[in-house]
C-alpha cells in the first residue's frame, strides 16, 4: 500500500515538474511573470528542457512502482 501512494507522489511531482518547465517556457517567451526573471533564450530552453525530462523521468517511474505495488 505505501508502494502505491509513493508511485502517485512521483506522478504528482512529475506532473509539476511539467509544468513547472512549460511555465517557465511561456513566461520567458511572452515577456509575463517568469518565476525566475528574465533570462535569455538558450538559459530559458535548457530549464524548461531539464525540468521536462526531470518531470517525465518522475512521471514514468512513479507509473512503474504503481503497477507493482498493485
Amino acid at each position: 500500500m505505501a508502494l502505491f501512494y509513493a508511485g502517485k507522489v512521483l506522478e504528482l511531482v512529475g506532473i509539476t515538474s511539467l509544468g513547472a518547465g512549460l511555465l517557465i517556457g511561456m513566461g520567458n517567451h511572452t515577456h509575463l511573470v517568469a518565476p525566475l526573471g528574465p533570462m535569455s533564450a538558450d538559459k530559458a530552453m535548457g530549464l524548461e528542457l531539464a525540468f521536462f525530462v526531470a518531470g517525465v523521468l518522475m512521471f514514468g517511474l512513479g507509473r512503474w512502482i504503481e503497477r507493482r505495488a498493485g
